[in-house]
């Protein structure tokens, strides 16, 4: 009789702990539990890009890809906009994109608009300014 409630008490306890464990692992033990997607950011498409040009001016730019989600306060010639979306059982699929830009009109711009495994793509809009140094003759670092 001893014997027999030592393997009860012994069971009780072990179903007692399976199911605490089951409440803590939450639904995820569950099949077929609905799982939402998470989008953030600024959605971000090809079209979008390709409808940036050389010169345009910040309002122009924002209208077309909307609100930057930073603009950095130390850097405020630099706007990035991110897109992350998070889907149950799936990869990430995270884009980005920074826009420079110089007095006030649009520079260049850097865009990652593929998966993470992808490198960055620089896409330089208007030339690099010629070095316009003045040089004079017998001044150097070698005479």
């Amino acid at each position: 009789m001893l014997y027999l409630k030592k393997n009860i008490r012994l069971a009780n306890a072990s179903l007692y702990t399976l199911f605490l464990m089951s409440l803590l692992g939450g639904c995820s033990l569950f099949p077929g539990v609905y799982r939402i997607d998470i989008q953030q950011g600024n959605q971000i498409t090809q079209e979008m890009v390709d409808q940036l040009k050389p010169g345009m001016t910040d309002k122009q730019v924002r209208f077309i890809l909307g609100t930057p989600l930073i603009i950095d306060s130390f850097h405020p010639q630099r706007w990035d906009y991110v897109y992350r979306m998070d889907k149950p059982n799936e990869d990430t699929e995270s884009k980005r994109l920074t826009v420079f830009f110089e007095d006030d009109l649009l520079h260049h711009f850097i865009a990652d608009l593929s998966d993470r495994k992808a490198s960055s793509k620089v896409v330089e809009l208007i030339e690099e300014p010629k070095d316009e140094r003045l040089k004079i003759p017998g001044r150097g670092r070698f005479k």
